[in-house]
């Protein structure tokens, strides 16, 4: 007894240890890379100081050459240090004022402006971005109107406030195609401003495409390329409801620039923030102190800030869970010596009742020897009794086996016969439909037809081309498409009623009387009349089929129920009249 109470406790604290770390397996090449940052650290600082050791002797070199060293020193720490690319840029602005060479007074402007936006110092960017003679250099201006959509980008997340915010998002976006507009195709900044901005403006499936084309192309991504990309496409995901594919590209991001000893980077903050919501505090925790360990290193401003917002939450997360974790273990330890005590006491009133259980022992056995005679003649009549009995159990399970199938057969004939009534219903009425339509626009063409012959015998063409443009084809699409929401509804008088039942009150759609469908409701009454296909549905009703597809994801994004079953909860409840 000892034995078992123990397995239970050690079962119990396992479960509840467990299920902390059940999610650990898909994170371990993160921990790993988070616990060599140090080595990783290391190799980047052995690379700076090779390119240290060419500028040992600066007054032996042009002033050029010198320019070209700082730069690439200046590129090395611009994600990995501030403080250090800010001292490389103002030799750089320095050096370029020493060339007189306009081409390198404008790369040293815009090196400096982008890691003061990288430390959050907006006002000093936009002030030095405005010092930058851009005029008819494309390359200049292809990376200076970059810049300023990552400064305004960058300025709404920080400000945060929709009043400002969308202003900034605004500009952003201006900047942006006017960037990508000068870009050179194929590129990696085209390609990836191209699925910036359709990211930027909600357009999340050519976003996708975009990032896939970018992902599988011929050149071969850069760490650091691969990480935005991948960060990017997570937040497509994130966007989309899909947070487990969102956590597999932000631990994707986060390990590109850990290895590549990137420390300006949101992607690890994020995927904290996304594990905080999903209830996993241990693997939030440790990857929102990695940012903040990031923050402090590079001494980014914002991102500090931002930082700074979610990291309490999280710790207070973990602390109330490890306390949590010491109450059920004080329980569990409290419960087992309770049990110890409850056994020890049961052990000494068994050991009273086995001399008790002896006597009455050797009673049991002389009776057992008389029942054991009389139990040899009952065998034989039980014998045969149980053979009847089993020959009786197999009749009747024959016979419930056969009334299941027939109860099974039956629903399913029930069932049948009730999709073909529906069927018929539904065929007929737009049997009816079509056929008057036929009828209304055999007339209408006929006329047409009488009108043009007559206007060419009479020698008028000019009133013929006025005829014609009194035909209006999308007036008639749109009479067509109402003529068939009459007959929709009078076949299904409830289903706005019953689609709205899908949605909270606060997303519900609601007609006016008269009112004819709307394009969402009209592309799931298709769906609800069998017509399932993206392509017939956009031929059906003049519209492309992205544009189905994403009607059809908004609408269910915004209901209650889950994807991928709300087609066949709406088709289950909506009712045909009778």
């Amino acid at each position: 007894m000892n034995g078992f109470f123990f397995t239970i406790l050690l079962l119990f604290i396992g479960l509840n240890f467990g299920c902390q770390n059940g999610s650990d397996g898909q994170f371990m090449d993160l921990h790993t890379a988070i616990g060599a940052t140090k080595v990783y650290d290391v190799e980047k600082m052995r690379a700076i100081e090779t390119i240290k050791k060419t500028l040992s002797a600066p007054s032996s070199m042009d002033l050029k050459t010198e320019f070209d060293i700082c730069e690439k020193l200046f590129y090395a720490y611009q994600t990995f240090n501030y403080d250090s690319a800010f001292v490389y840029a103002i030799k750089l602005l320095h050096l370029s004022k020493l060339l007189k060479d306009p081409s390198a007074m404008s790369a040293s402007k815009m090196n400096f402006a982008s890691i003061l936006v990288y430390s959050g110092m907006y006002k000093e960017a936009f002030d030095t971005l405005r010092t930058i003679e851009i005029k008819d250099n494309p390359r200049v201006k292809t990376f200076y109107y970059g810049l300023m959509a990552r400064c305004y980008n960058d300025l709404a997340d920080y400000d945060n406030h929709a009043y400002y915010s969308n202003g900034y998002r605004k500009k952003a976006g201006l900047y942006l195609d006017s960037s990508l507009a000068l870009s050179t195709s194929g590129t990696f900044h085209y390609d990836f401003s191209k699925v910036y901005i359709d990211f930027r403006r909600g357009n999340n499936a050519a976003a996708y495409a975009g990032l896939q084309a970018i992902f599988k192309g011929e050149r071969p991504l850069s760490p650091h390329e691969y990480a935005i990309a991948s960060s990017i496409l997570a937040n497509v995901y994130e966007q989309n409801g899909q947070a487990d594919s969102a956590i597999v590209y932000f631990v994707k991001s986060a390990l590109a620039d850990i290895k590549s000893s990137v420390k300006e980077t949101t992607s690890i903050a994020k995927l904290a923030g996304l594990l905080f919501t999903k209830g996993d505090t241990k693997n939030a925790s440790l990857f929102i102190k990695k940012a903040n360990d990031d923050a402090a290193y590079y001494g980014a401003k914002q991102r500090k800030i931002q930082i700074g917002a979610i990291l309490p939450l999280i710790e207070s997360s973990v602390i109330n869970t490890v306390e949590e974790q010491k109450r059920v273990l004080f329980l569990s330890v409290f419960l087992v010596s309770f049990l110890l005590l409850l056994v020890l006491g049961l052990m000494l009133t068994v050991y009273k009742q086995v001399g008790k259980l002896r006597i009455e022992r050797n009673k049991v056995v002389e009776a057992h020897e008389q029942q054991q005679a009389i139990n040899a003649e009952l065998l034989t009549v039980n014998g045969l009794k149980d053979g009847l009995n089993q020959q009786l159990m197999a009749t009747n399970t024959q016979l419930l086996s056969a009334n299941q199938l027939k109860d099974a057969l039956n629903q399913q004939l029930t069932m049948s016969n009730e999709q073909l009534m529906e069927a018929n219903k539904i065929k007929e009425a737009y049997i009816g439909y079509y056929f008057t339509m036929d009828a209304e626009i055999f007339s209408k063409f006929e006329k047409f037809k009488t009108a043009i012959d007559k206007k060419l015998t009479e020698g008028k063409p000019l009133e013929v081309r006025h005829i014609l443009k009194t035909f209006d084809p999308q007036k008639e699409k749109e009479a067509l498409l109402q003529n068939f929401d009459t007959v929709f509804i009078t076949l299904f008088p409830d289903f706005v009623k019953e689609f709205n039942s899908l949605f909270k009150e606060d997303t519900q759609i609601n007609l006016k009387a008269g009112q004819p469908l709307t394009t969402e409701l009209r592309i799931f009454a298709l769906i609800r009349l069998g017509i399932k296909e993206n392509e017939k549905i956009a031929q059906i009703l003049g519209y492309s089929v992205n544009t189905i597809y994403m009607y059809k994801t908004k609408v269910r994004n915004k209901s209650w129920l889950p994807n991928d079953v709300f087609d066949q909860k709406l088709i289950d409840i909506t009712t045909l009249k009778h």
